[in-house]
């Protein structure tokens, strides 16, 4: 058992950085293709969901750099360059949100995974709404545009929300028994899947 963890933590080691490539790869397709823009200058899309799935596969460090990556650059490369701090803090920001929630379930998330992870979602993404609506408040000073804003981001967390559901209930379990990289996840609540023994 001691090898077999040895020899996860090295392939882990190596395969860290090219998944959070991935990633941020992820998070910007889904942040800038599969969106709608809304007359403030936000955007519904899908992002949130691979924002907390980076989390999940990668923990807090590479994680945390995938999300904020990845976002960032979908507001730089779409011209939304007023938003691409925030975005980038505010998308970090839950990836570790969601990380310290999942520890602290971590009776729940042993035996109901997707209902903690569900749990644990919901509340980044009003985490996230709040985040936008102080950002366009004080920051970006918008006035009653950025009232008008938050409807779109209450769509846009209960998309993130769908989405890291469905994947992480398909995609998490099937890499994790692969062998071929264990998620985070899985590797710092090992016993939410019976790999570490008792």
């Amino acid at each position: 058992m001691r090898e077999y963890e040895k020899k996860n933590t090295r392939k882990n080691g190596t395969l860290l950085p090219v998944y959070a490539g991935l990633f941020a790869a992820l998070v910007y397709v889904a942040s800038a293709f599969v969106n709608i823009r809304m007359p403030n200058g936000g955007c519904i899309n899908l992002g949130d969901g691979f924002v907390l799935l980076s989390g999940l596969f990668l923990g807090p460090i590479y994680g945390t750099a995938a999300a904020a990556v990845g976002s960032l650059l979908c507001d730089l490369l779409a011209g939304y360059t007023m938003y691409a701090p925030g975005t980038a803090v505010i998308k970090g920001t839950m990836v570790l949100l969601l990380l310290l929630l999942l520890k602290a379930q971590k009776p729940l998330l042993r035996k109901y995974r997707a209902v903690a992870i569900g749990i644990a979602a919901a509340v980044c993404e009003v985490f996230m709404i709040l985040g936008y609506l102080f950002y366009e408040l004080v920051v970006l000073k918008l006035g009653a545009g950025a009232v008008t804003g938050v409807l779109g981001n209450i769509t846009q967390g209960v998309g993130g929300i769908v989405t890291v559901l469905a994947v992480s209930t398909t995609l998490l379990p099937a890499i994790s028994k692969s062998g071929l990289f264990a998620p985070y996840v899985d590797r710092r609540f090992a016993r939410t899947t019976g790999a570490e023994k008792h």
